[in-house]
């Protein structure tokens, strides 16, 4: 599975049969790529549409908390100290994982951590490249793709926050181009790469579609191909980790409508099973995530709806909770049903506590526009809303990402209501 530089549909290129991109949070999570193209340098993105990928494994144990730290809000200072956001392309975060005990937030060229026990920035080592959007935490390493600067040759990269060092490992056996999804497997200790589209080959099909992947096992420095899906090829898919195998669900075929099947794949067994269709509107790029009720069941929120590669994306403001166990969905209702009464797009998205917490983001074409500061809550179990008031330190922004740590959220960056790059942020504990 290749490398390629990260695009956003809100950004036309010509010639690419863009999908719709999402990048999202967590403890210890995954994320999507985008498909590339031969310039190593892309347009500056709309954070409303460039949001980091979110969290796949179940929350920390809230005994682990410091009873010490109160509720409520938090100031994060600004990561200029350490050279980051200084730069556009610094809006474009492309890593946000959770260690443990601290942030890592990768930006296209540069990357960072943040403590939330000190409140201190510090800068990380850097190989010679830029990042592009496939991401897993495996508990001890960060496994990211990439490319050398100034070359769209692809890459991997594993990065160790204990050392601070990289190492680079093999590229995987069948090359994808761009538009794949990473997880890490904790019953075969694999990184998981699938989908995606293959490299151009010819004018008629310069971008065809993959349903293959691979597993790269850190143990041994080797790949293994999968076993075949009974899913169709497709890019901009969610894929996430459920404690026993990747759910993947939704995608783009490019130019043509997103999907809205999937299926799971057990690495234990090297098998696939289809999984039920929701009756949700098909979309790419759903956010994901996974937590309550069951504390594995797999939540997909948002995402792109519409072929974006000559559109500007539509985000649904609606998603559904998979229980693998029962091969059910449970829809959640849109967010003009909530307290709001309108959608938001853009907004910081997280897991915690059983509920989906949604805050700020911009409004949706029918005004008002925001950015805002408030948002809502939606508790997965019981089914209702509740707000989440404004007026509190992070202010009014969209775009900003949300990282949960199992006890608190950081969110970092986005744009103000003049569009400024925002380089600070807010920890929120519930």
């Amino acid at each position: 599975m290749s490398i390629a530089i990260r695009c956003l549909c809100s950004i036309l290129i010509a010639g690419l049969p863009l999908g719709c991109v999402v990048v999202s949070n967590g403890s210890s999570s995954s994320g999507d790529d985008t498909p590339d193209t031969d310039n190593p340098s892309p347009d500056v993105p709309d954070p409303d549409t460039d949001v980091p990928d979110e969290d796949d494994d179940p929350n920390p144990d809230p005994a682990a908390c410091d009873p010490s730290i109160p509720s409520g809000w938090r100031s994060i200072p600004s990561s200029l100290a350490v050279g980051f956001g200084d730069e556009p392309y610094d809006r474009m975060i492309r890593v946000n994982a959770w260690t443990g005990t601290e942030a890592l937030i990768f930006s296209y060229t540069k990357a960072v951590a943040f403590s939330p026990a000190t409140n201190t920035w510090r800068q990380l080592s850097s190989p010679t490249a830029h990042f592009n959007g496939a991401w897993a935490w495996s508990g001890d390493t960060l496994f990211v793709d990439g490319a050398e600067d100034g070359s769209t040759e692809p890459a991997w990269y594993a990065y160790h926050p204990d050392t601070d060092t990289w190492d680079t490992f093999p590229q995987a056996p069948s090359v994808e181009y761009g538009g794949y999804s990473a997880v890490w497997s904790t019953t075969t200790h694999e990184l998981i790469v699938w989908g995606g589209y293959e490299e151009p080959n010819t004018v008629d099909d310069p971008y065809p579609l993959s349903n293959g992947g691979a597993a790269y096992d850190p143990a041994t420095g080797t790949w293994r191909v999968l076993g075949p899906s009974p899913l169709s090829g497709r890019g901009y898919h969610s894929a996430i980790w459920n404690g026993s195998r990747m759910i993947v669900y939704g995608g783009s075929e490019g130019e043509a409508a997103p999907l809205a099947d999937g299926a799971a794949y057990d690495p234990v067994t090297d098998t696939w099973t289809t999984i039920a269709t929701p009756n949700l509107v098909p979309r790419a790029n759903a956010r994901k995530f996974i937590g309550d009720p069951s504390g594995s069941d797999a939540i997909f929120w948002g995402g792109d709806i519409g072929p974006c590669g000559h559109c500007f994306p539509q985000e649904p403001v609606d998603g559904g909770i998979y229980d693998a166990a029962t091969d059910s969905w449970t829809l959640i209702p849109s967010m003009d049903q909530s307290p709001l009464g309108a959608e938001r797009s853009g907004a910081a998205v997280w897991e915690a506590a059983g509920k989906l917490w949604i805050l700020g983001g911009s409004g949706g074409e029918d005004g008002p526009f925001g950015p805002f500061d408030d948002g809502v809550t939606y508790d997965l179990a019981s089914g209702t809303w509740s707000t989440i008031p404004g007026g509190h330190l992070l202010g009014s922004r969209r775009g900003a990402i949300a990282v949960w740590t199992g006890c608190e959220a950081i969110l970092y960056g986005g744009l103000d209501s003049s569009s400024s790059l925002k380089t600070d942020g807010a920890i929120y504990r519930p």
